[in-house]
């Protein structure tokens, strides 16, 4: 029985503090729900200050409450924001001081101040058992922290990173019970709160994150990572869950990455990271930073210039064999896929020829004599009339230099390559 555990939301509990005029601003907050507020100005307690001023702000949580940040939202009308340059929905992000327990500061802006507190709550978890339909696994709780990083604010959101630290799952309802469920646990990269004005960001997964208690029938066997910019920072064990290495779904365009990460050493050694594709089309472009077995039902191609248009060729066996004798895409190559339109396909990191701990090469490895088409390791503007991007299944002129980015995982039509002035 396998049941699917899904981390999508984190309940967050936001206290707030305000301000207005002139060259002297007012500091306020408002009801502290889950400890108390203490604001300084320079060395004094106070609730107005100048331009420049040092703020700090000192908070007690009850017992059992982790702040997660303090924001600042500026107070003030249209007229005034005009006049000054700024946004009446302008936000700042308090800094942690080092070395002190709850303690955080901001330069003090021209404009009144209302401080907020963001509390760290809980994180919700949905479950669905495969098997049986939709059906939710009690008490399971997924157990996060702020990271060392400091909360930053993205378009007008105060984002707070934090570590996920544990997960904790329940005891088995059927004591007698000897077989566990397999659960596959998926992680939200962000998740936005209620109000719109704060986002929790996944940057870290600590050690031991997925390690069940000894009383639990449940057994994590699989984590999904989701589709984020940034790499998420994976500690060393963190992908093992009681000493067993799980098995690692990445997004396409960050196989690489986590493969080669060197905390993840083990299980790409032991072919358990690999990342899941929906055919778009009958042919779609590929590439990545290490090598990668193709699953049955697909074959790879390369894109020659013949006659004045693209043309496809298929790569044969001896081609298409890895170091470890396994049949995939040698790394940092692009090449064309032929496989069933709408079909979900499994494409598994090889090691062999990348040494783990190392960085994503970007480079062509240029494996395929004839092949036109680069590799995109990294998401890329590609240069207006000097590239080919595939669209429903033809290969159309890349426009614009302004064009969206070709996403990380994909592959270009080079005509440089193909010997066009």
């Amino acid at each position: 029985m396998k049941k699917i555990l899904s981390i999508v939301t984190l309940a967050l509990t936001v206290i707030t503090a305000s301000a207005q005029a002139n060259d002297i601003y007012t500091l306020s907050k408002g009801t502290n729900a889950h400890g108390s507020t203490t604001i300084k100005v320079g060395d004094a307690e106070g609730n107005h200050a100048v331009k420049g001023d040092s703020i700090t702000i000192i908070i007690a949580p009850e017992e059992g409450q982790v702040v997660a940040a303090v924001k600042g939202k500026l107070r003030m009308t249209w007229e005034v924001a005009r006049t000054r340059g700024l946004a009446v929905s302008d936000m700042i992000a308090a800094t942690k001081v080092k070395d002190k327990e709850n303690t955080y500061y901001f330069i003090m802006p021209a404009a009144n101040v209302e401080v907020s507190v963001v509390y760290i709550e809980s994180i919700k978890v949905e479950t669905k058992d495969s098997s049986e339909g939709d059906k939710d696994v009690d008490n399971v709780m997924v157990n996060i922290a702020p990271s060392d990083e400091e909360p930053i604010i993205e378009n007008g959101v105060l984002v707070i990173p934090v570590t996920i630290n544990s997960i904790t799952v329940p005891a088995p309802t059927d004591p007698s019970a000897t077989d566990n469920k397999d659960v596959t646990v998926y992680i939200a990269g962000e998740v936005l709160s209620s109000d719109g004005q704060t986002m929790l960001r996944v940057t870290n997964i600590a050690a031991g994150a997925f390690d069940t208690n000894g009383g639990s029938d449940t057994k994590i066997s699989e984590v999904v990572l989701p589709e984020t910019n940034v790499v998420i920072n994976i500690e060393d064990g963190a992908m093992k869950s009681n000493g067993q290495l799980l098995d690692v779904i990445s997004p396409m365009g960050l196989l690489a990455d986590y493969a080669l990460m060197g905390s993840m050493k083990e299980n790409f050694e032991a072919n358990k990271i690999s990342a899941k594709v929906t055919a778009p089309n009958k042919y779609w472009t590929f590439s990545s930073g290490v090598d990668c077995v193709l699953p049955d039902g697909v074959t790879a191609h390369i894109a020659i210039w013949d006659a004045g248009i693209p043309r496809i060729v298929e790569l044969t066996d001896s081609q298409l064999e890895l170091k470890n004798g396994r049949r995939g895409v040698k790394a940092n190559n692009g090449v064309l896929i032929s496989s069933e339109k709408g079909n979900a396909y499994e494409i598994v990191a090889s090691p062999g020829n990348q040494a783990s701990g190392s960085t994503p090469a970007t480079k062509d490895a240029n494996s395929y004599a004839g092949n036109c088409l680069v590799p995109t390791i990294k998401a890329t503007n590609y240069t207006a009339g000097k590239f080919l991007i595939l669209k429903n299944n033809k290969f159309h002129t890349i426009a614009s230099s302004k064009s969206k980015k070709v996403k990380p995982g994909k592959a270009v039509f080079s005509l440089e390559k193909a010997g066009v002035k």
